[in-house]
């Protein structure tokens, strides 16, 4: 899916941020304050999370509706989002393939409440993704995606930018929670 932008011009990859890398920030618990970080299961195991930053919440989980673990990254209220959250889930990312190789999970990418990463913040994680055969790591684990927006306008060059990259794995784009959960269920271990 990613091969569309990792031809873009390469990126040296800084280092990451000592305060990100090592100590990313545990919850205990959804706050109250904060949009739904889970699905309408309060029975979900959490598997490594969850992680905030500054502009979301990422929580590797399992459902008991679900065939396969989810990542939930939910975005919070912000007006942009900085450096240091892209290396916080570049952290998170570094936690989850760690975990058995052939573990699959889809991917919910929440971002009705948050700001979108810059062109440039994205081009960190893209150089992240592109070392040590990691996007083929993704790709292997990736059982699918759905990206809730709120802004229809924003699903256009989205839905454009899937039909050019053709992503190896499934993608449902919207803006219902429960289309994303319909989504993630139809997605088996295979």
């Amino acid at each position: 899916m990613w091969s569309l932008l990792a031809a873009a011009p390469a990126l040296v990859l800084p280092p990451m941020p000592r305060s990100c890398a090592a100590e990313p920030t545990e919850l205990a618990a959804p706050r109250a304050s904060a949009p739904r970080m889970f699905a309408a299961d309060p029975t979900a195991t959490v598997l490594i999370g969850p992680r905030a930053s500054a502009c979301g919440v990422s929580t590797l989980e399992q459902l008991s509706d679900l065939p396969l673990p989810r990542l939930s990254v939910v975005g919070t209220p912000t007006d942009s989002v900085v450096d240091e959250d892209i290396y916080a889930f570049i952290s998170l990312m570094e936690e989850i393939f760690e975990r058995p190789p052939d573990e699959r999970f889809t991917v919910l990418w929440d971002i009705r409440e948050g700001a979108f990463p810059s062109l440039r913040q994205l081009k960190i994680g893209f150089a992240w993704l592109n070392e040590d055969g990691r996007t083929d790591q993704w790709d292997a684990r990736i059982a699918g995606n759905a990206v809730l927006l709120r802004n229809p306008l924003l699903r256009i060059p989205l839905k454009a930018a899937i039909a050019i990259a053709r992503p190896p794995t499934p993608v449902h784009i919207g803006n219902d929670p429960d289309g994303a959960l319909d989504f993630a269920r139809a997605i088996g271990p295979d």
